[in-house]
């Protein structure tokens, strides 16, 4: 958020929430510049490094080097070349550090662990089990460390090549490595409660109901007395004939209260997550002469959930494009035109195989909730997330479901399976109502529709012409730009939902029903109105070809 110190930037408490304290991509970094917000450019030695995020104004980072890899953070509010486009608030460049004639080079650890922190005031009380011994509030899971190194200097192969003034490099690669807790806390019932006893829910009764203001009443449901109201339970007692057998057999998925602090009687031992984020980053230049760097090349890849060095450069995890290249280079002729290029050819990017939760609007926790989360419209059990364009394909897509629909389809959810194991209502029957997983509606074609790859080519040619005869060092310089010059067609991903045969109509999946699915017929048509076209701001990446004239005059 060091952006926010040039004039006229400011953040909003949400946008400074999203940042970060380390090296780590798709971080949250809007800010609101002269009044405009949401299309700020982020660029990497001037590469865009901002991907589009959920069709929202908000900026994203895309590839983040490692600190000891930068050189220097620039950033312009306003009168920005042509060169950056795409957004009318902040430009934020990242220019990444070259070689030079002498060997320099960096390494660090940075080392954090749960053993090392004091535990949060709200868990002590129960840390050693004092209130619950079956589930104490230990210090919540706190373990990080972050590896790094950066080497540059001349390119040097012994006895073959000796790259002193005249070529350069340097690589950085840094490894984030975290396991932290998301705290969560909430109510659970209490033991009482578990046996009908709620009296704890007010603090003085008269005749058996509680007096206002004091606390809550609860009522009887199905009973409406002569003045239609319902008739409170006394004492805030229901007896254990009342008692519904589904929901005293969901009752055990609740856990017990670990803690009595405030209103809230449960804090999670278990909500925590793992990252593995490796960065690696290549630059390298070329001098034409000993003074001039005519060429420069970088390669950067950052990763997720990888370990391994080796990995985080062949590899992919499931939310990425599997493959990425962006490549850009500029050269000034001599009395001639300054000419810049920049490209990006993105691979298909992956998509979740989620649940349909179009049919049976009121009981989705028994078709979609194979968790038991008590959210629907999970992803299809067997996948991950982003398990579609990479283990799963449109190729395979038609197996995937024939076998789903062999051996997952017409089984029961955790909520379908309690609510039989209370012996209310047996299996067959919930599948009959259909109040279980639903079967897929098969493709109407071989493949499923493919996720669309992104292309895009800008360039840019100016021609600086000095004005030395009104002033020392004036130039007048017009430029034209162009974005997306080969005029690619780009698109959205279509919804990864599976259609069920419920929703499509039909064991086939109907045009019409799957229109816009990847799971619907498989053509141009379907895919038009999901194109990218010409917006603004960062909304603009990959539209129709743009031309845009500049006329720059500098003294």
């Amino acid at each position: 958020m060091l952006d926010t110190l040039a004039a006229g930037i400011t953040s909003g408490g949400y946008m400074q929430g999203k940042s970060s304290q380390f090296t780590i991509g798709g971080i949250d970094i809007q800010v609101i510049t002269q009044g405009n917000s949401g299309h700020s450019r982020l660029t990497l030695n001037g590469i865009p490094d901002d991907p589009a995020e959920r069709l929202s104004g908000a900026t994203y980072s895309g590839f983040v080097p490692s600190l000891e890899a930068v050189q220097e953070v620039k950033t312009q509010t306003s009168l920005y070349d042509a060169q950056y486009g795409h957004g009318n608030g902040t430009v934020v460049n990242t220019v990444v550090r070259n070689g030079t004639n002498q060997l320099h080079g960096a390494a660090y650890y940075v080392f954090q662990n749960t053993y090392l922190n004091a535990n949060n005031y709200e868990r002590v009380p129960n840390q050693n089990g004092a209130i619950n011994p079956a589930s104490p509030t230990r210090r919540p899971n706190d373990q990080f460390d972050q590896t790094g190194f950066v080497l540059d200097g001349p390119v040097m192969i012994p006895h073959l090549y000796n790259g002193h003034n005249k070529s350069f490099f340097m690589v950085a690669y840094e490894r984030f490595q975290s396991h932290r807790s998301i705290p969560f806390s909430t109510r659970v019932p209490t033991d009482a409660e578990r046996h009908g006893d709620f009296s704890a829910l007010c603090s003085n009764f008269v005749a058996g109901v509680c007096t206002a203001g004091d606390g809550i009443q609860i009522y009887d449901p199905t009973t409406v007395g002569a003045s239609g109201n319902r008739t409170p339970y006394l004492n805030n007692i229901i007896a254990s004939s009342r008692f519904n057998a589904a929901g005293t057999a969901l009752l055990k998925y609740f856990p017990e209260p670990n803690t009595s602090n405030g209103i809230n009687n449960y804090i999670s031992n278990q909500t925590s997550y793992p990252n593995s984020l490796p960065s690696f980053i290549v630059r390298v230049d070329q001098a034409c002469r000993c003074d001039v760097i005519c060429v420069s090349a970088i390669i950067f890849r950052g990763e997720g959930d990888i370990g391994l060095l080796l990995r985080a450069w062949l590899r992919s995890q499931r939310s990425d494009h599997k493959h990425q290249i962006s490549f850009g280079g500029s050269a000034t002729l001599k009395y001639g035109p300054r000419i810049s290029l920049l490209a990006h050819f993105f691979s298909a990017s992956p998509s979740t195989l989620t649940l349909d939760t179009t049919s049976l609007t009121n009981g989705q926790v028994f078709q979609t909730d194979v968790t038991g989360d008590g959210t629907t419209g999970d992803p299809a059990p067997g996948t991950l997330a982003g398990d579609y364009m990479h283990r799963v394909k449109p190729t395979n897509l038609g197996a995937f479901i024939t076998n789903y629909n062999n051996t997952v389809a017409n089984t029961l959810t955790p909520a379908g399976k309690a609510v039989a194991a209370s012996g209310l209502i047996t299996q067959a029957q919930l599948i009959q109502m259909g109040a279980a997983i639903q079967p897929i509606a098969q493709l109407p074609q071989t493949n499923g529709v493919f996720n669309p790859t992104y292309r895009q080519i800008d360039a840019q040619v100016s021609y600086p012409i000095a004005l030395k005869r009104l002033r020392e060092g004036m130039t007048l310089e017009p430029v034209i730009a162009f974005y997306n010059a080969g005029n690619f067609s780009n698109f959205a991903n279509d919804t990864s939902v599976l259609q069920n045969t419920t929703a499509a109509g039909f064991t086939t999946n109907s045009g019409t029903a799957g229109f816009g699915n990847i799971t619907g017929l498989n053509n141009l048509t379907t895919q038009a109105s999901k194109r990218t076209v010409r917006g603004i701001g960062t909304f603009d990446q990959g539209a129709q070809r743009t031309v845009e004239y500049q006329l720059h005059l500098n003294f």
